[in-house]
């Protein structure tokens, strides 16, 4: 049930990314004059820096999580999450219940200020799940995600993510399949400690 909510949920978000792609291609260039023309201290090359935004993510794994987004300049960001871990697992220890934090920056290489962004970063997430007879199992997993950041809004943006992954310490944490949904089969260079990122989200920006 949670791996088919989930999916749904996936589903959704990159069904409205896709929906405010082709409805807001015809207003973008408009959109783009007013916030110039609004912005007369800082030009349309600026309209990203310094500002900060909260939003939502959910990956192909399961994995539901709180997002927080900063622009430290119009290429470069820092983002952060924290999600709830709850595994289902039938043997040996049953449904336990965790959570997970992660930290990371990306670099946009492509991009048309206010419209799209597109780049490449480094996250490291942490996962914490208590188990029966207090014990706590850690897994730490570095990806290196692909990441396009769409504007349908001055501030509101959707986000698609794919990348590689690769996982360390207690095997499970982010439950049987891995924390993205691929097991612990992907061999690929990475091993059997390896995975796939894909994900999907929003962000609402402050002004």
């Amino acid at each position: 049930m949670k791996c088919f909510q989930t999916s749904a949920g996936f589903v959704v978000v990159v069904a409205l990314f896709l929906f405010g792609w082709n409805d807001h291609a015809l207003g973008q260039d408009a959109d783009n004059r007013e916030v110039a023309e609004n912005n007369e201290e800082a030009p349309i090359e600026e309209l990203m820096t310094g500002r900060f935004g909260l939003g939502f993510n959910v990956n192909l794994g399961g994995n539901a999580a709180t997002t927080a987004r900063y622009w430290l300049t119009e290429e470069l960001n820092l983002n952060a999450n924290f999600g709830l871990l709850i595994v289902a697992d039938p043997e040996p220890l049953g449904t336990h219940a965790g959570f997970f934090l992660g930290f990371g920056v990306l670099y946009n290489f492509v991009y048309d200020p206010g419209a799209f962004y597109f780049g490449v970063g480094g996250h490291l997430d942490l996962g914490v799940l208590g188990v029966p007879g207090n014990n706590t199992n850690a897994e730490f997993v570095l990806t290196v995600p692909l990441t396009l950041e769409y504007f349908v809004h001055p501030q509101v943006s959707f986000t698609l993510q794919f990348g590689i992954a690769m996982r360390f310490g207690d095997q499970g944490v982010f439950g049987p399949v891995g924390p993205f949904g691929s097991g612990d089969d992907f061999a690929l260079f990475l091993g059997n400690r390896g995975d796939v990122l894909g994900a999907a989200g929003f962000t609402v920006y402050f002004e």
